[in-house]
């Protein structure tokens, strides 16, 4: 049976029911800097969540042999990025219950893992690298 997938952020809140608008994120006392980041994050979490929600899966922590897969990532240096890193896609992986990964990002089969880590490889990028953020002095 082929899996659904969700095709953006706003996909993803539809099959939610919640709203994308993220002009209204409330962001309170959180520096300009991590901002994005955190916009990008919560993008993530809801994408994950969708696609959970359409293929009716969830993580069961309880069950050891339950497969649970989340798009991981090689970075390698790169001198024309702030960070001074390149992201590249590269897989998923499986984890079991003995890890110490969440389950926020998890999702059923190493397919939607990879089909997010590809689809929404630049909101990862914007989780997991740092942007520049000091400027060099004149």
């Amino acid at each position: 049976m082929k899996k659904q997938q969700i095709e953006s952020f706003e996909h993803a809140c539809t099959v939610l029911g919640i709203g994308s608008d993220l002009s209204k994120f409330n962001v309170l006392d959180i520096p300009q800097k991590d901002i994005q980041p955190l916009m990008d994050y919560y993008q993530i979490t809801k994408i994950v969540e969708a696609t959970n929600r359409l293929n009716e899966w969830e993580a069961n922590w309880a069950d050891g042999h339950q497969a649970k897969y989340n798009p991981y990532f090689y970075i390698k240096p790169d001198p024309s990025k702030p960070s001074g890193f390149g992201f590249s896609f590269t897989g998923a992986d499986d984890w079991s219950t003995d890890t110490a990964v969440g389950s926020r990002l998890l999702v059923g089969s190493g397919e939607e893992a990879i089909y997010i880590g590809e689809k929404f490889a630049n909101l990862f990028e914007s989780v997991y690298l740092l942007a520049k953020t000091i400027e060099p002095a004149a």
